[in-house]
């Protein structure tokens, strides 16, 4: 394939890139079903592919084998009663009060027998009949009497019968016991105070970990597309500030020449002299971390670079006819500027626009790595990228995905600026070739 369909290639890439940080939001509720925060702290550093109960856009399956289950005196209906405690309403379905007691057994039963009570095996994230409680006397007081252990129980969550337990299992086979009673009481669509068989919404449905959860049960694949949403934004605000800077003080320089030139080629020098990231370390440090104060201290210490392209341009046409006839009829300089001078100059200015983009990105992701960048709990790159580091040996799938797709991202980038530049400035392409 020849180089422009490779730049349409990248640049595909990079667009659906772009759609999928954009819509985060609406894939974050119709598609993964979790929230970027939303932590599930009993499905924590889990592999790809385990599945839980999303707590924020939770949907139900309808399913009215569990109203039965649930209506254990034959009624008919659930009855919960509804009243004012102060400013806030309460709510009370005691036919659901046994539930919360239940789920909270399973939110901990791998934690507590994954590997035997006596920690006698090593834990390998599954329960076979062996390790699961086989009487009340095994498990907590608070959960005794509810029927929870015996190799009866066990077998009825086996439900591939393959002879053991994993959280997907056990999460799809327990859902029931996550109805919540102020959620119910919604669905008592006649205000009666009961809930019955057709206004029962059923048991909630479960939702896959499609990249598996972070340190603390979060999905990492929703945290992956925020985390686009902002290290993208970062990139492109820290672009637009370093080429506003750059690109009206190259200008200036370039046509007044002079004092103002030298003065500012000296400062230029000297800035370059110092380490970037230091400077912008140590203007995150006085001005408090923050991601606004993060791009504009990024986009800071970007200008130099392109104010010396900008004046280097200007020079070349700075004694061009049209400026100088400009000039002869009375036009001011910043309307020479202005008119004359940057839109002859914009070619160069928007190529390497396009390859700054990735190199800023690059700086948040190392900022955020050291953890000056973006603040927890927001999702960047950087900052899943760092927890990935420090998860390595046990979690490979923290780091895998998310420097997948960082270096993907960052190579379109880099691929569709250069690109940007061929098409702009055909001259460079036929040097390099």
């Amino acid at each position: 394939m020849g180089p422009g369909v490779w730049f349409n290639v990248w640049l595909g890439i990079l667009g659906m890139l772009a759609l999928a940080s954009v819509g985060a939001p609406w894939i974050s509720q119709h598609v993964t079903g979790f929230h970027p925060n939303e932590t599930h702290s009993h499905m924590a550093a889990m592999a790809p592919g385990v599945e839980d109960v999303p707590l924020e856009y939770r949907q139900y399956d309808g399913d009215p084998a569990v109203f039965d289950w649930i209506d254990a005196d034959g009624s008919g209906w659930i009855e919960c009663t509804v009243g004012t405690s102060g400013s806030s309403s309460t709510a009370s379905c005691p036919e659901l009060d046994v539930l919360p007691s239940r789920f909270r057994f399973f939110r901990f039963l791998f934690s507590d027998f994954d590997g035997g009570t006596d920690s006698s095996e090593m834990a390998d994230g599954r329960l076979t009949l062996e390790e699961y409680p086989q009487n009340d006397q095994e498990i907590e007081p608070a959960y005794r009497g509810l029927n929870l252990s015996g190799s009866e129980r066990f077998h009825g969550l086996d439900e591939d019968g393959n002879g053991w337990l994993d959280p997907s299992e056990v999460n799809r086979q327990t859902r029931a016991y996550r109805l919540r009673t102020a959620q119910l009481i919604a669905f008592d669509t006649d205000g009666d105070g009961k809930i019955s068989r057709d206004e029962f919404p059923g048991a909630p449905r479960t939702a896959t970990f499609l990249l598996g959860t972070d340190g603390q049960g979060r999905d990492l694949f929703t945290r992956m597309l925020f985390g686009a949403r902002i290290s993208l934004l970062v990139g492109l605000l820290a672009t637009l500030i370093s080429l506003l800077i750059g690109v009206s003080l190259g200008a200036l320089s370039g046509y007044l020449g002079g004092a103002f030139d030298r003065g500012l080629m000296a400062i230029v020098n000297v800035l370059y002299g110092l380490p970037f990231l230091l400077v912008v370390i140590l203007i995150l440090v006085w001005f408090g971390r923050s991601m606004t104060h993060l791009f504009l201290a990024l986009g800071a210490v970007q200008w130099l670079t392109i104010c010396r392209v900008v004046r280097g341009q200007v020079l070349s046409i700075r004694q061009e006819e049209y400026v100088v006839a400009a000039e002869a009829l009375g036009a001011s300089p910043l309307r020479v500027i202005g008119v004359h001078v940057l839109r002859n100059v914009m070619g160069p200015v928007l190529a390497y626009g396009s390859l700054m983009v990735p190199a800023v990105m690059q700086e948040e992701a190392f900022l955020s790595y050291l953890g000056l960048g973006i603040q927890a709990p927001d999702p960047s790159w950087g900052t899943l990228l760092a927890e990935g580091v420090r998860r390595i040996e046990d979690s490979w799938w923290l780091i895998v995905y998310p420097a997948a797709v960082f270096v993907i991202t960052v190579l379109a980038l880099y691929v569709v600026g250069d690109g940007i530049r061929d098409r702009i400035d055909p001259r460079q392409s036929m040097e390099r070739t």
